[in-house]
């Protein structure tokens, strides 16, 4: 979904929502049901389409690369547009045309899906902090390990031609270019 008053896919939020296509009062072929939780983005998103009386416009993706689930199920900070953090996990930005008012992707057959080879090694650090979002406090121990692939295969091509490349997709034609604005 996109905020009502400023639809954007960087103004969107993404997730994994359960999805009812019959039954109950839904029109067949026109009205489908989608449960989520009211205290996320969508429900921001809800809430602000009903005060404009408007119907909450909604876009839904079956299937795509391993970073799109990532992107709609990690708890990103606020701010953090998920579909920035499926292009940086995927090694290339989010793809997306907008068709009737709807933003649909555009393809990830293409994606580069960086692996566990890609990772830099970690240590570990316990921080005894309760996490107040979290039930009984918790947090997810294996989200650091999954963001720090991009960046550090960036910081990688720093280390090795001496050019930064700070947008995704890094790709071997930016680095080239950043290569001859450099000399």
């Amino acid at each position: 979904t996109e905020h009502p008053n400023s639809p954007s896919p960087m103004q969107s939020n993404v997730g994994m929502y359960r999805i009812q296509l019959g039954g109950n009062k839904y029109v067949a072929d026109q009205q489908i049901g989608m449960h989520y939780q009211i205290h996320r983005g969508i429900g921001v998103h809800h809430h602000a389409a009903l005060e404009k009386s408007d119907d909450l416009r909604v876009s839904i993706f079956v299937g795509g690369p391993p970073s799109h689930t990532f992107g709609a199920v990690m708890p990103l900070p606020e701010g953090l547009a998920e579909v920035m953090f499926m292009g940086m996990l995927g090694g290339k930005a989010w793809r997306y045309v907008q068709q009737n008012g709807h933003t649909l992707s555009d393809s990830f057959s293409t994606y580069k899906i960086p692996s566990t080879l890609d990772m830099p090694p970690i240590d570990i650090i316990l921080v005894e902090d309760p996490a107040p979002a979290g039930p009984f406090g918790a947090k997810g121990v294996g989200e650091p390990g999954m963001v720090n692939i991009t960046p550090s295969i960036a910081n990688a091509i720093y280390d090795a031609v001496g050019v930064r490349i700070e947008t995704m997709p890094l790709s071997p034609e930016k680095i080239l270019a950043a290569l001859k604005a450099k000399n």
